[in-house]
């Protein structure tokens, strides 16, 4: 079976697109770095390192040092998919990095207890009503 093209893309190429996605709504690149090494366990240096040298998405995600367990209760649909219902494990993780990181769909926590230094789910995307709630929670 064929990987998807996707795979082969390399962070570097689609980190300015989460960048730009997230500006539209307000966020900054601090912010979206934040979240990337909140997902992955990148360090800032490491992420900055892979995204000099254009790694693949498929590497990126494969040498992640600590994938967060909480990324699992992010839920969303992403181009008429259900995030958390792909089974492929890869596809899942660059789908997870695009719904929190570029802010793509609604992205909603099964629980709302899951930490995420200095940045609320809430404050990031809007609760439900359209509130947007700037605390200084650490609640994704």
């Amino acid at each position: 079976m064929t990987k998807p093209k996707i795979y082969t893309m390399s962070i570097g190429k689609v980190y300015p697109l989460y960048v730009k996605k997230a500006e539209k709504k307000g966020r900054t690149k601090e912010e979206v770095d934040q979240i990337i090494r909140w997902l992955t366990g990148y360090g800032q240096d490491q992420l900055e390192a892979h995204l000099a040298n254009e790694t693949d998405l498929e590497t990126f995600f494969q040498e992640a040092p600590q994938l967060n367990p909480s990324r699992k209760l992010i839920t969303g649909v992403i181009c008429g998919v259900r995030v958390e219902t792909i089974e492929d494990p890869i596809m899942q993780e660059i789908r997870y990095q695009y719904n929190v990181a570029a802010g793509g769909g609604q992205c909603l926590c099964a629980e709302r207890n899951v930490q995420i230094p200095q940045l609320s789910i809430f404050w990031w995307f809007g609760d439900s009503s359209g509130y947007v709630r700037k605390s200084g929670g650490a609640h994704l």
